[in-house]
């Protein structure tokens, strides 16, 4: 079954599907699960030290060159999934065990998640993205076949059944690109981390609240110069 399921999940008496305004997160819900699960079932299939040797060899092009490969990523940001799913499909194509349907598997997961990004979406795009979801569906089963799973015989994973939530938010509530938590978690970095290693360590919470609101009159300050 579905990991995380409870008897009685919290909104059991609410009278309204939670699905239908907590909307799909792209960060979490397609670049992390692709992360997370295909990644970790084409390493297996491939070869985690082939597939750091061809990431390895790969030119570099304009955006992140995995250097050391993947297999020692613990961590992977944001910015990291978007270059992962740039190349893996061109990576593993010619490699022992990228048969035809794993191919065909990862490359209409890659295009539906490509899709899911757009900032606009016509109702043709929206029933394009669903025959992507169910081309993944009619191929996925080969990640079981080849152990890919490893002694796991289903793929009954959350984040994959929440995929086609993208489809039904954008005829609800507009495109799911408007509810990534990509820009909240970019801020992670210039409101917290940078302000924080600005701080001397001791009582940080204090000294960065001042340093927010020093760059924000230094800000204002510097629009309003620029105004007059």
């Amino acid at each position: 079954g579905l990991s995380g399921c409870v008897e009685h999940p919290f909104w059991e008496d609410l009278g309204v599907d939670p699905c239908w305004f907590i909307c799909q997160d792209l960060l979490h819900g397609c670049h992390k699960f692709f992360w997370d699960h295909p990644a970790k079932w084409l390493a297996h299939v491939i070869g985690t030290k082939e597939l750091d040797n061809r990431y390895i060899a790969q030119p570099k092009v304009g955006f992140r060159h995995f250097s050391q490969g993947i297999s020692k990523i613990s961590q992977a940001s944001g910015r990291e999934h978007h270059d992962f799913q740039k190349s893996i499909l061109p990576v593993i194509a010619g490699a022992d065990g990228a048969e035809p349907r794993v191919i065909r598997a990862i490359q209409a997961l890659l295009d539906y998640i490509y899709m899911a990004q757009y900032p606009l979406q016509s109702e043709d795009m929206l029933h394009e993205m669903a025959g992507l979801l169910n081309i993944f569906h009619d191929n996925k089963d080969v990640f079981i076949a080849n152990g890919a799973r490893g002694d796991m015989e289903h793929l009954n994973i959350p984040k994959l059944y929440a995929l086609p939530r993208s489809i039904d938010n954008a005829h609800c509530n507009g495109v799911s690109i408007n509810f990534t938590t990509e820009t909240a978690e970019y801020l992670h970095i210039p409101m917290c981390k940078d302000l924080y290693n600005a701080t001397n360590c001791c009582q940080y919470e204090i000294q960065m609240l001042q340093l927010l609101d020093m760059n924000e009159r230094i800000y204002l300050h510097s629009s309003y110069m620029g105004w007059i």
